[in-house]
Protein backbone atom coordinates (compact mmCIF):
# COMPACT_ATOMS: atom_id res chain seq x y z
CA UNK A 1 0.00 0.00 0.00
CA UNK A 2 2.78 2.36 0.78
CA UNK A 3 6.66 1.15 0.75
CA UNK A 4 7.58 4.29 2.28
CA UNK A 5 5.43 3.99 5.45
CA UNK A 6 8.18 0.70 6.29
CA UNK A 7 7.58 -2.84 7.81
CA UNK A 8 4.56 -2.00 10.22
CA UNK A 9 1.68 -4.56 10.07
CA UNK A 10 -1.49 -3.00 8.38
CA UNK A 11 -5.27 -4.68 7.62
CA UNK A 12 -5.46 -7.25 4.87
CA UNK A 13 -9.68 -7.50 5.38
CA UNK A 14 -11.48 -5.88 2.05
CA UNK A 15 -14.11 -4.37 3.91
CA UNK A 16 -11.18 -2.63 6.42
CA UNK A 17 -9.44 -1.53 3.36
CA UNK A 18 -12.22 0.15 2.01
CA UNK A 19 -13.48 1.49 4.99
CA UNK A 20 -9.69 2.80 5.36
CA UNK A 21 -9.55 4.71 1.82
CA UNK A 22 -13.27 5.78 2.40
CA UNK A 23 -12.24 7.62 5.92
CA UNK A 24 -9.35 8.98 4.54
CA UNK A 25 -11.22 10.64 1.79
CA UNK A 26 -13.92 11.97 4.31
CA UNK A 27 -11.11 13.58 6.72
CA UNK A 28 -9.05 15.44 3.85
CA UNK A 29 -12.48 16.29 2.55
CA UNK A 30 -13.07 18.08 6.19
CA UNK A 31 -9.10 19.08 6.42
CA UNK A 32 -8.57 20.38 3.22
CA UNK A 33 -5.24 21.60 4.53
CA UNK A 34 -3.97 17.43 4.77
CA UNK A 35 -3.84 17.97 0.53
CA UNK A 36 -2.69 21.29 0.34
CA UNK A 37 0.07 20.54 1.98
CA UNK A 38 0.71 16.81 2.07
CA UNK A 39 0.07 16.33 -1.41
CA UNK A 40 0.04 12.44 -2.84
CA UNK A 41 2.99 11.13 -0.71
CA UNK A 42 0.66 12.02 2.49
CA UNK A 43 -2.44 10.30 0.70
CA UNK A 44 -0.82 6.96 0.68
CA UNK A 45 0.65 7.54 4.44
CA UNK A 46 -3.36 8.10 5.50
CA UNK A 47 -4.22 5.04 4.02
CA UNK A 48 -1.10 2.76 5.93
CA UNK A 49 -1.68 4.53 9.15
CA UNK A 50 -5.49 3.57 8.79
CA UNK A 51 -4.85 0.55 7.96
CA UNK A 52 -2.32 -0.09 11.04
CA UNK A 53 -4.88 1.80 13.21
CA UNK A 54 -7.28 -1.15 12.55
CA UNK A 55 -5.26 -3.31 13.13
CA UNK A 56 -5.22 -1.71 17.10
CA UNK A 57 -8.62 -3.47 17.40
CA UNK A 58 -7.17 -6.63 18.10
CA UNK A 59 -5.58 -4.93 21.71
CA UNK A 60 -6.75 -4.01 25.12
CA UNK A 61 -8.71 -0.39 25.10
CA UNK A 62 -5.28 0.24 27.55
CA UNK A 63 -3.16 -0.87 25.14
CA UNK A 64 -4.42 1.04 22.17
CA UNK A 65 -4.69 4.40 23.90
CA UNK A 66 -1.08 3.86 24.50
CA UNK A 67 -0.39 3.60 20.68
CA UNK A 68 -2.98 5.71 19.43
CA UNK A 69 -1.09 8.41 21.44
CA UNK A 70 1.99 7.81 20.06
CA UNK A 71 1.13 8.31 16.73
CA UNK A 72 -1.19 11.23 17.38
CA UNK A 73 2.14 13.04 19.21
CA UNK A 74 4.59 11.33 15.99
CA UNK A 75 1.81 13.09 13.26
CA UNK A 76 1.55 16.54 15.52
CA UNK A 77 5.54 16.59 15.19
CA UNK A 78 5.06 16.59 11.34
CA UNK A 79 2.52 19.45 11.57
CA UNK A 80 -0.27 17.53 12.05
CA UNK A 81 -2.38 18.39 15.28
CA UNK A 82 -4.01 15.37 17.48
CA UNK A 83 -7.35 16.57 16.40
CA UNK A 84 -6.80 15.36 12.96
CA UNK A 85 -6.43 12.16 13.86
CA UNK A 86 -9.14 12.39 16.43
CA UNK A 87 -11.55 13.30 13.61
CA UNK A 88 -9.95 10.60 11.53
CA UNK A 89 -11.04 8.04 13.92
CA UNK A 90 -14.19 8.72 14.23
CA UNK A 91 -14.91 8.81 10.15
CA UNK A 92 -12.90 5.05 10.66
CA UNK A 93 -14.99 3.77 12.97
CA UNK A 94 -18.24 5.07 10.90
CA UNK A 95 -16.77 3.53 8.02
CA UNK A 96 -15.79 0.38 9.31
CA UNK A 97 -19.12 -0.28 10.75
CA UNK A 98 -20.92 0.47 7.31
CA UNK A 99 -18.48 -1.64 5.11
CA UNK A 100 -18.30 -4.82 8.34
CA UNK A 101 -21.46 -4.59 10.17
CA UNK A 102 -21.27 -7.87 11.72
CA UNK A 103 -17.72 -7.24 12.90
CA UNK A 104 -19.26 -4.05 14.34
CA UNK A 105 -18.55 -4.81 17.94
CA UNK A 106 -14.40 -5.36 17.23
CA UNK A 107 -14.37 -2.14 16.07
CA UNK A 108 -15.79 0.12 19.21
CA UNK A 109 -12.20 0.22 20.17
CA UNK A 110 -11.80 3.21 17.31
CA UNK A 111 -14.61 5.03 19.25
CA UNK A 112 -12.80 4.86 22.67
CA UNK A 113 -9.49 5.68 20.61
CA UNK A 114 -11.28 8.97 19.39
CA UNK A 115 -13.05 10.03 22.64
CA UNK A 116 -9.83 9.67 24.15
CA UNK A 117 -8.16 12.27 22.46
CA UNK A 118 -11.18 14.18 22.33
CA UNK A 119 -10.88 14.61 26.13
CA UNK A 120 -7.87 15.40 26.46
CA UNK A 121 -8.08 18.13 23.86
CA UNK A 122 -11.08 19.56 25.68
CA UNK A 123 -9.26 19.24 29.28
CA UNK A 124 -6.95 22.42 27.58
CA UNK A 125 -9.25 24.34 25.76
CA UNK A 126 -13.52 24.84 26.65
CA UNK A 127 -14.74 23.12 23.04
CA UNK A 128 -17.15 26.28 22.87
CA UNK A 129 -13.73 28.59 22.97
CA UNK A 130 -12.32 25.96 20.21
CA UNK A 131 -15.41 26.34 17.98
CA UNK A 132 -15.50 29.76 18.26
CA UNK A 133 -12.07 30.56 17.44
CA UNK A 134 -12.59 28.23 13.68
CA UNK A 135 -15.59 29.88 13.39
CA UNK A 136 -14.06 33.42 13.36
CA UNK A 137 -10.83 32.43 11.49
CA UNK A 138 -13.53 30.84 8.40
CA UNK A 139 -15.63 34.75 8.40
CA UNK A 140 -12.43 36.57 8.69
CA UNK A 141 -10.80 34.80 5.50
CA UNK A 142 -13.96 34.22 3.52
CA UNK A 143 -12.98 36.47 0.82
CA UNK A 144 -8.68 35.29 0.53
CA UNK A 145 -7.62 34.28 -2.66
CA UNK A 146 -5.86 31.28 -1.15
CA UNK A 147 -8.35 29.91 1.62
CA UNK A 148 -7.86 26.77 3.16
CA UNK A 149 -11.26 25.54 4.68
CA UNK A 150 -11.03 24.68 8.53
CA UNK A 151 -7.76 26.27 8.89
CA UNK A 152 -9.10 27.74 12.27
CA UNK A 153 -9.38 24.66 13.61
CA UNK A 154 -6.23 23.37 12.87
CA UNK A 155 -4.61 26.16 14.33
CA UNK A 156 -6.41 26.22 17.87
CA UNK A 157 -5.75 22.26 17.58
CA UNK A 158 -1.81 22.94 17.37
CA UNK A 159 -1.84 25.94 19.98
CA UNK A 160 -3.78 22.93 22.50
CA UNK A 161 -0.82 20.35 21.34
CA UNK A 162 1.60 23.07 22.35
CA UNK A 163 0.59 23.70 25.18
CA UNK A 164 0.11 20.00 26.66
CA UNK A 165 3.85 19.81 25.46
CA UNK A 166 3.94 18.25 22.08
CA UNK A 167 6.94 19.44 20.37
CA UNK A 168 7.18 20.99 17.21
CA UNK A 169 3.54 21.05 15.87
CA UNK A 170 2.66 24.73 16.77
CA UNK A 171 6.17 25.48 14.67
CA UNK A 172 5.39 23.61 11.75
CA UNK A 173 1.79 24.56 11.45
CA UNK A 174 2.49 28.19 11.80
CA UNK A 175 5.35 28.13 9.37
CA UNK A 176 2.93 26.69 7.11
CA UNK A 177 0.14 28.88 7.59
CA UNK A 178 1.91 32.39 7.83
CA UNK A 179 4.30 31.67 4.74
CA UNK A 180 3.44 34.98 2.81
CA UNK A 181 5.04 33.19 -0.39
CA UNK A 182 1.30 31.34 0.07
CA UNK A 183 -0.93 33.64 1.63
CA UNK A 184 -1.80 36.86 1.86
CA UNK A 185 -1.64 39.90 4.65
CA UNK A 186 -5.33 39.26 5.34
CA UNK A 187 -5.05 35.17 6.10
CA UNK A 188 -1.50 35.78 8.06
CA UNK A 189 -3.60 38.49 10.68
CA UNK A 190 -6.14 35.76 10.89
CA UNK A 191 -3.66 33.71 11.68
CA UNK A 192 -2.18 35.21 14.87
CA UNK A 193 -5.49 36.34 15.97
CA UNK A 194 -6.86 32.85 15.38
CA UNK A 195 -3.49 31.92 18.03
CA UNK A 196 -3.93 34.95 20.55
CA UNK A 197 -8.17 33.56 21.08
CA UNK A 198 -6.60 29.90 21.26
CA UNK A 199 -3.89 30.86 23.96
CA UNK A 200 -6.23 33.08 25.87
CA UNK A 201 -8.68 29.73 25.97
CA UNK A 202 -6.31 27.69 27.05
CA UNK A 203 -5.05 30.15 29.82
CA UNK A 204 -8.83 30.29 30.90
CA UNK A 205 -8.92 26.80 31.73
CA UNK A 206 -5.68 27.16 33.57
CA UNK A 207 -6.60 29.40 35.70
Amino acid sequence: MNPDAGEHAISSHPGEQAAAEAATRLSWREFPYYAKRYGERGWRFSLSDSGWIETLCELSAEAAKSQILWLANLLAARGMPRLLLERHLDHLHAELLAAVPDRGSRYEVLRVLATHLRTIRTASIPESVFAQVGAEFEARTAASSERVRNMGSVIAAAVVDDQAGVGNVLESVVSWAKDPARFDSVWIEAVDAALERARAGCASVRK
